[in-house]
């Protein structure tokens, strides 16, 4: 089992599991807009198609940046950090 890596570590935590889509990315938008640069977040959802939004997101939201993306179980794990 690999260790957290520092952004993981100190990363706020939205748990999102069981929101339909887009709810989970839209709340993860606003949050990390309310974070300081520099500041991550770890998105836990429940659907598959998540993958992809939160790789659309980073992709049309300047200053974010998806560190990685794993499934752990049944859930979704994004860990994104806000870069400005």
């Amino acid at each position: 089992m690999s260790r957290p890596s520092k952004d993981e570590r100190e990363a706020q935590e939205l748990d999102a599991r069981g929101l339909g889509s887009p709810r989970s990315v839209l709340r993860a938008h606003r949050t990390l807009s309310g974070m300081q640069p520099g500041q991550s977040l770890k998105v836990l959802t429940s659907e598959v198609h998540t993958l992809a939004e939160f790789q659309s997101l980073v992709k049309h939201v300047p200053g974010y940046e998806l560190l990685s993306q794993e499934q752990v179980g049944s859930d979704y794990v994004h860990l994104l950090v806000r870069r400005r």
